[in-house]
């Protein structure tokens, strides 16, 4: 099976909305078969997408987590860690 995908992508509102676009099998070429013979039965399976799959996705951050550094260095306090 084989097919060509293709996204884009684009973020608004200093990086806290995101809105991606997605196309599946955009030319058409997705196809799948698979056949089994025994001596009992065959089958023959095929399986062929009608149309491209569009997807739109949004999301937005709510918070915009950032660590605190200091002098360079991330700080963190594990009970005794690094400080």
């Amino acid at each position: 099976m084989y097919g060509m995908n293709m996204s884009l992508s684009q973020e608004f509102l200093k990086r806290r909305l995101s809105v991606v676009v997605s196309a599946r099998d955009v030319l058409k070429t997705m196809k799948y078969k698979m056949t089994t013979d025994t001596p009992d039965m065959k089958s023959d399976f095929t399986f062929h997408m009608d149309s491209p799959q569009i997807m739109v996705s949004v999301s937005y951050k709510i918070n915009n987590y950032k660590q605190r550094r200091e002098n360079g260095e991330t700080r963190m306090n594990f009970e005794g860690g690094m400080m």
